[in-house]
């Protein structure tokens, strides 16, 4: 997400958080859920058809 700053943003919006820069959503989830940045994450994302 540093390296593509529009990716880190279109991320943090599809999880929710579009007033949070992808490095901002990102530290705000190492915070929350206690993870180390080292740990790979798996996000799901769901269609509706």
């Amino acid at each position: 997400m540093d390296l593509d700053p529009d990716y880190g943003r279109q991320e943090a919006e599809l999880e929710g958080w579009p007033q949070l820069s992808g490095a901002e959503f990102v530290s705000c989830f190492y915070k929350k859920f206690k993870v180390v940045p080292a740990k790979p994450i798996t996000r799901i994302e769901f269609t509706y058809v």
